[in-house]
């Protein structure tokens, strides 16, 4: 079945505009992405994407310029997850996915590759044999997509002789596998260059007399020896990190991200022969550099994340197209988010703070721009509000920033206190679906960086370490008396919503300042720090980062006060009606952390709601799933936040 999207229609024509006040169905923030990932073939003939259909996640393939599309995937189990699509060739795509499952009593997310025409015909599962499959090895891990063999992948996986995982060659037309690096030196991961060859490869290891996690970088030159040498070794957290990103034979040496002498991730060689650093090749004052760009091998250009996503090149004709790029889409923050193997064809990502994230095609040959899909199609004619961003400073002086997006009645407006989940992530100026559902209620929306937020450097982010619950936490109190000294809203009328960590965050505030909050929402939060160290990987005997980011359990003052800043130990304090959302199948934080505590607030007789999402992982990325927990949050709020 085929389907039309006539966007361009939806947009400029006379379609009714909600208007500032006027209430927009909670069904239109519910809905997932009409598309995403969205991926040009080689050629530039046709479009490999993520569609939500009719509330159903599917791989949907168009051709260029068309606003039809046609569905080649649907996943039949309702906890599976499209992770990610990309070409292999002009007719065949590779299809990431996720799946989860209960092992000893640990959900955890496994996942499956599969190739697949354009037309959708001749799928493959890209496996090893069971005959040769390590019994406990769900999946393969794909390491390369070999642009000089379009008929195979790269592959690092696990053999019923191996304890370490070997690479292999694996046909993407039949599935059939060929060894082609061995395990060796107990190496976890394995490094390919842009041609697929194996020169590096990493270690993972816990020491246990030193209570430490390294990692241990192996090289060999000689892509037909088995001799790897140890170039590299460094423990997490202590230590200078290294991730090499390209070889280069010829000056032997490695490009590589690393935060040697810098308090912000750079690029930089690794020489070889002396196995140390070399020349800085690119670094940001303010920001962590996140990824680099190549053109044929050659390093052109970085994407670090400020307010908005942001590429710098350095290469001259990259950087002229990006310029043209960004004159051409003057009102939109835009890049090129895909573009054809000779660069003719390009879909360009384009949004703003208030406006949901476009996909517009590029044809430089016939010199045409046109709109192909919006993500938020129903929201296109909605007058939405726009983030503030705005610096701040912490009660011990630290300096942060923070976004505010103001509610209809300006400063008589209810708050909704908003902190992100991580802790190590961060919040921007993008479009963002939760904070628009919150505003378009007429609330202000108040959103921080905190320390232990990344992309701003290692100082920031290490001095959230063991501060859970305290100047992690204060920091978000710090955010709310800005916005009560600058009369931004109504302060004494305020609600605490969070997912994950800002979900802790949310439980933390209804103990700690049981009565400055309305009402307190948490989603897949954290009520118990303690049972959350213990249950952390539980695979091995390394607890460090736990140990080192939250609190160590085996040391009696820190567990005590890891138990005194945890929500389940302090039910008594509540006073705010408290609503908790949990998915089933959570695999990063356990639904027991929710229904311990709400267990523990309805013995005490304490105002609780609980919510239980069937088939729910840690995201909120099922579409039915969004849409029940958006209506609940809507109508807990609207309840309790006047």
């Amino acid at each position: 079945m085929k389907y039309s999207y006539l966007l361009a229609l939806v947009l400029f024509t006379g379609v009714s505009v909600a208007k500032k006040n006027e209430l927009v169905p909670i069904e239109s923030f519910a809905a997932m992405p009409a598309v995403s990932n969205p991926s040009l073939s080689p050629d530039g003939e046709h479009i490999v994407a993520i569609s939500t259909i009719d509330g159903e996640e599917m791989v949907v393939v168009s051709e260029f310029g068309s606003y039809e599309i046609t569905p080649i995937v649907k996943l039949k189990k309702e906890q599976d997850r499209i992770e990610g699509v990309s070409w292999l060739t002009n007719q065949r795509i590779i299809i990431y996915t996720s799946y989860n499952e209960l092992i000893y009593n640990k959900r955890w997310k496994l996942g499956r590759v599969y190739a697949i025409d354009i037309d959708g015909k001749n799928r493959v599962v890209l496996d090893l044999p069971d005959m040769i499959r390590h019994k406990y090895a769900k999946s393969i891990n794909v390491i390369s997509t070999l642009k000089d063999d379009p008929d195979h992948i790269l592959a690092q996986a696990y053999s019923e002789r191996d304890n370490t995982p070997a690479v292999y060659k694996i046909n993407i037309h039949d599935s059939s596998a060929e060894k082609v690096v061995a395990a060796a030196e107990e190496i976890t991961r394995w490094v390919p260059n842009s041609k697929g060859q194996i020169h590096l490869g990493f270690k993972y290891d816990h020491d246990k007399s030193k209570d430490e996690d390294t990692v241990d970088i192996f090289f060999r030159a000689d892509l037909n020896s088995n001799n790897w040498e140890k170039i590299y070794s460094y423990a997490s957290f202590k230590d200078f990190y290294l991730q090499p990103i390209r070889y280069y034979e010829e000056k032997n040496a490695m490009l590589v991200f690393t935060n040697f002498e810098s308090d912000k991730d750079v690029l930089r060689y690794f020489e070889l022969e002396t196995k140390s650093f070399g020349d800085i090749v690119f670094q940001l004052d303010d920001y962590d550099i996140d990824r680099a760009y190549f053109e044929d091998d050659e390093f052109v250009g970085v994407g670090y994340l400020d307010d908005f996503y942001q590429i710098k090149y350095l290469d001259d004709k990259q950087s002229n197209l990006q310029k043209t790029i960004q004159a051409t889409f003057a009102n939109y923050q835009s890049y090129i988010y895909s573009s054809s193997k000779d660069k003719n064809r390009l879909i360009v990502s384009a949004s703003t703070t208030n406006s949901p994230t476009k996909y517009f095609l590029v044809d430089l040959q016939a010199k045409k721009a046109n709109l192909w899909f919006s993500q938020y199609a129903g929201l296109e004619k909605v007058v939405l509000p726009g983030k503030q961003k705005f610096n701040y400073q912490a009660r011990d002086g630290l300096q942060l920033t923070g976004y505010f997006t103001p509610g209809n009645a300006g400063k008589n407006s209810p708050l909704v206190v908003f902190p992100h989940g991580g802790p190590a992530s961060r919040d921007d100026m993008h479009f963002d679906i939760w904070l628009q559902m919150l505003a378009r209620r007429g609330f202000a929306v108040l959103q921080m960086n905190f320390r232990g937020s990344d992309g701003y450097g290692d100082k920031l982010e290490d001095a959230g370490y063991k501060q859970w619950g305290k100047l992690m936490q204060t920091d978000v109190y710090d955010a709310v008396d800005w916005v009560k000294t600058n009369q931004l809203a109504d302060t004494a009328n305020k609600c605490l919503v969070g997912w994950s960590y800002g979900g802790y965050v949310a439980l933390t505030a209804g103990f700690q300042q049981p009565e400055e909050y309305k009402c307190i929402i948490s989603g897949a939060g954290l009520s118990d720090l303690p049972a959350m160290v213990k249950t952390d990987n539980f695979w091995s005997d390394s607890k460090v980062a736990s140990n080192i980011t939250v609190g160590d359990v085996t040391n009696d003052a820190e567990l005590e006060d890891l138990r005194s800043h945890s929500a389940i130990n302090n039910v008594d304090r509540f006073v705010a009606p408290v609503l908790l959302i949990h998915g089933k199948n959570d695999q990063i934080v356990k639904m027991a952390q929710s229904e311990d505590f709400y267990d523990a607030m309805k013995k005490r007789k304490k105002k609780v709601e609980f919510l239980e999402l069937k088939g729910g992982t840690h995201n909120l990325d099922s579409p039915k799933n969004r849409e029940i927990a958006f209506k609940a949050i809507d109508k807990f709020l609207a309840k309790y936040l006047q």
